[in-house]
């Protein structure tokens, strides 16, 4: 039996729902971590942090991995995983690299470090998967070589038969003390300046101020770091200042996740470099209306559904409140043909089923 070792975070949704799906598929697959699953406190996360901490980590996973003796190692992270695993899998091992954009965007392009770290991973993988093609020219030029004949790109595999609670949307509401009539929007990410939630805010005020419609954002985060935990207190203070109603909501398990989004109107993204990532598609899939930058992984989503996804310019102002203002005029059908029609196409076009058997077919 093959055996498959996925290197992650743990508590991850994606890295454990692989696992489980190659276990229903018939493989041997086991997750292994660094990291606990449970979501952690500002100061617990730093401790994570620390030096002689990962370290001691680092060598405990070494000697688990080691003994497990994978066939396939499944590293998810080019810059966090995907070194530890070119470093420390069984050289029979083969290193499948699963691709995040902002391990590439936000880390690679801004420290010499972490592009050496990158560069190992891309260099070594047998094979390295993306959400989208538009992050290949990055990754080329990262690894400096042409990744073409190791590259595969796919939607993010979801669990699309997962479905939210019937309630979700009234029980949310209620628990956040958010009314039935408040315009939400989710924003399901971290919190630094790379996504520009400063100017979503400034957007959803001013939304806010010509519908005279109570508004409200949704931060849903994992545990900052301390650089996010002073960023969100200044936006915080911005959306004070503005009359925007900011619920700082934090880390939440699959399943309340989803809730949150049956619970939201529209789900935000004003990041000028973006994957397709799978929190964009859950948000599409279980009902959160996209209005998102037009970078182009996704505008290949809005390719699967032109009147349920919203690309804008990022740096347009305008357009980005007539669209808030377009979707909270809808007519309640209409929205739901939009969120039906969104919810088909992730089910058609981001299966991770199929995903995981391109996947495993490539590697032989």
């Amino acid at each position: 039996m093959t055996r498959i070792a996925v290197l992650a975070k743990a508590g991850y949704r994606l890295a454990e729902r692989r696992v489980d799906l190659l276990l229903e598929l018939g493989y041997d697959a086991k997750l292994f971590s660094l990291h606990s699953s449970a979501p952690h406190a500002p100061e617990q996360y730093r401790r994570l942090q620390s030096l002689p901490t990962l370290l001691q980590r680092a060598t405990r996973l070494t000697r688990e991995l080691r003994s497990y003796a994978p066939d396939i190692t499944d590293a998810h992270g080019a810059t966090s995983y995907g070194p530890i695993a070119a470093l420390t899998k069984p050289p029979h091992s083969r290193l499948l690299l699963t691709l995040y954009g902002t391990d590439l965007y936000t880390h690679a392009s801004q420290s010499s470090l972490a592009t050496a770290a990158a560069r190992m991973s891309l260099r070594r993988a047998d094979l390295v998967y993306a959400s989208s093609d538009d992050l290949k020219p990055l990754a080329d030029q990262i690894a400096n070589v042409n990744l073409e004949d190791r590259w595969l790109a796919r939607p993010w595999g979801i669990p699309v038969s997962h479905q939210s609670s019937p309630d979700a949307r009234d029980r949310v509401r209620q628990h956040h003390g958010t009314t039935s009539e408040s315009f939400v929007a989710i924003h399901p990410r971290r919190l630094s300046e790379h996504w520009r939630i400063d100017f979503l805010i400034d957007r959803l005020s001013a939304f806010s101020a010509h519908s005279r419609r109570q508004v409200e954002l949704w931060l849903i985060y994992p545990s900052p770091t301390p650089l996010e935990t002073q960023i969100l207190q200044e936006l915080r203070e911005r959306a004070n200042d503005r009359g925007l109603t900011v619920r700082a909501i934090g880390p939440l398990h699959y399943d309340a996740l989803v809730d949150h989004f049956r619970a939201a109107d529209v789900f935000l993204c004003a990041a000028t470099k973006e994957m397709l990532a799978n929190s964009f598609l859950e948000a599409m899939l279980h009902g959160s209306i996209p209005v998102v930058t037009a970078v182009p992984a996704f505008t290949e989503a809005q390719r699967w559904s032109p009147n349920g996804v919203v690309t804008l310019d990022p740096y347009d102002p305008a357009p980005w409140e007539a669209a808030l203002a377009r979707i909270s005029r809808a007519d309640p059908c209409e929205l739901q043909q939009w969120q039906k029609a969104n919810s088909a196409a992730v089910r058609h076009n981001a299966d991770e089923e199929e995903t995981i058997r391109q996947l495993l077919a490539r590697l032989g």
